[in-house]
């Protein structure tokens, strides 16, 4: 039995939980061991991150997805997914999923 009541991980929830970046600065080429850390531009960060992820309606079965679940993920691996016909990235497919999800 799968847990239906699975809660995807927005862009938000992981840009909050994102480490912060490194950046080069003469201080730090000059002495390797100082590294001056500073946290991307939230803006930005949260739009990178959006767009890398990518929904789609489950057709198949797999993992712990049902069909008709709403698939998020990398867009790398949502692409690899629909062309094997496991998902559809169709944006009526996964509203037509999600309408399914609120009865």
């Amino acid at each position: 039995m799968t847990n239906r009541n699975r809660q995807p991980v927005t862009a938000a929830m992981a840009v909050a939980a994102a480490a912060p970046v490194a950046v080069a600065s003469a201080e730090t080429i000059e002495n390797p061991a100082v590294v001056a850390e500073q946290p991307q531009d939230g803006a930005a960060a949260e739009a990178a991150e959006a767009a890398e992820l990518v929904e789609g309606r489950v057709i198949i079965a797999f993992d712990h997805y049902e069909p008709n679940d709403i698939f998020v993920g990398a867009a790398d691996d949502a692409h690899a997914l629909e062309a094997e016909a496991r998902i559809d990235c169709n944006p009526k497919a996964v509203a037509y999923a999600k309408s399914l999800a609120q009865g």
